[in-house]
């Protein structure tokens, strides 16, 4: 499928209507889609808030600052629209690598070179240098765990896959797929470097307060003016990923919702006034959800993936899958998603994951209902007489 059809595909949702002609499949799609991405948009004004209060030793607090960071980026976004963030995330994302690279070395230099860090903190805590982690909490089932979670979730952030559409051309498309997993990486493994050389210098830190390592670990070891350059580079990666999540959460619900049930001839300018009306909601959710910030960013981001993962049974059967009836895709995202809130609540015993997380039985389940599902429908389906 391409993008040239004769109806652009922007997002999801609207790739599950062509491949399916199932508006119930559409909208079940987009909702989760929407449910579960304003956790992870959360994530975003609460980093910004922990950042801005550390740096300035809580003369900017908290909440203040969550809600700075995201006026600035509601402003910009309903100015500027998809062109504004895509610019400012080229700029933002440069901006981030390079400031990254240069707390890692700072820091790495100010605790007597790689070497020397990473023997620190096995004389502190040999496990930090295992493959198994601190208490053996990166066993081989889960550490495969996180590996799908992140593969699975990936491709169902509607940001990201707002990207793949609005690519110029499948070039594009082929240098972000080189680039990628190596920018990834480099982003991936600083932090995770630095917090765990943050046992040295804070060897007790639990909770919220291991999710501030980082700029602790800058007014610990680096010289004021880096630290500040630094914050405003870890703000930047705040910005970038929750300007494409304000704009594709806006865009679903103004084509999907807004356009196809209530106004089908919406002009362009209502169509944008509109949306930019649905980024502040977005937006003002976010901030609430954000008040009162959970026990750890990990467990509310892990959340929010594995809802996410739950579509990926569906996405690959819409590209890839032949006489996929949309029942069987329905079944199999309510499934998991129902599943997935049995564990929250603790009504189904976490036993029953096998020592994996959640996703991982979650979306065997999902994709083994499209599998063994569909066939069952299609039979039956093909036996109803004709009306």
């Amino acid at each position: 499928m391409s993008v040239g059809q004769e109806k652009r595909i922007n997002h999801s949702p609207e790739l599950i209507d062509v491949c399916f002609h199932s508006k119930a499949l559409k909208l079940l799609v987009m909702a989760v889609m929407v449910i579960f991405t304003l956790p992870y948009l959360t994530l975003q004004p609460i980093g910004a808030g922990y950042l801005l209060s550390s740096l300035t030793d809580g003369q900017i607090p908290y909440f203040v600052g969550a809600t700075l960071l995201t006026l600035i980026i509601v402003f910009y976004v309903c100015v500027g629209g998809m062109k504004s963030v895509a610019l400012t995330d080229v700029l933002q994302g440069v901006l981030m690598f390079v400031l990254m690279l240069a707390a890692f070395g700072a820091i790495a230099n100010s605790l007597g070179g790689l070497g020397t860090a990473n023997s620190n903190v096995y004389e502190i805590s040999p496990e930090l240098l295992s493959r198994q982690g601190v208490n053996n909490f990166f066993t081989p089932k889960k550490l495969f765990s996180y590996i799908i979670l992140w593969n699975f979730a990936l491709p169902m952030l509607p940001q990201m896959l707002m990207r793949f559409y609005a690519a110029k051309n499948a070039k594009s498309l082929k240098v972000s797929t080189v680039l990628y997993p190596i920018v990834t990486t480099i982003l991936f493994i600083c932090p995770v470097m630095i917090g765990m050389w943050g046992h040295i210098a804070f060897p007790d830190l639990v909770g919220k307060e291991a999710d501030r390592i980082l700029p602790m670990m800058l007014e610990q070891y680096a010289p004021i003016w880096l630290s500040s350059f630094v914050m405003v580079g870890a703000l930047a990666a705040f910005m970038s990923t929750m300007d494409s999540q304000l704009l594709a959460i806006s865009s679903m619900l103004t084509r999907d919702i807004y356009i196809s049930y209530f106004r089908k001839n919406a002009s362009l300018k209502e169509q944008t006034l509109v949306g930019r009306v649905l980024i502040v909601l977005a937006a003002i959710v976010g901030l609430i959800l954000a008040y009162k910030p959970p026990a750890s960013i990990l467990a509310m981001a892990t959340q929010a993936f594995t809802g996410l993962s739950v579509l990926f049974p569906t996405v690959i059967a819409a590209l890839y899958g032949k006489n996929i009836h949309p029942l069987s895709c329905i079944i199999s995202i309510v499934a998991g998603e129902l599943v997935l809130l049995g564990f929250q609540l603790g009504l189904i015993p976490p036993s029953l994951t096998f020592g994996f997380l959640p996703v991982v039985p979650i979306v065997a389940l999902s994709a083994l209902i499209i599998v063994l599902g569909n066939p069952i429908i299609n039979q039956l389906q093909g036996a109803q007489p004709e009306p």
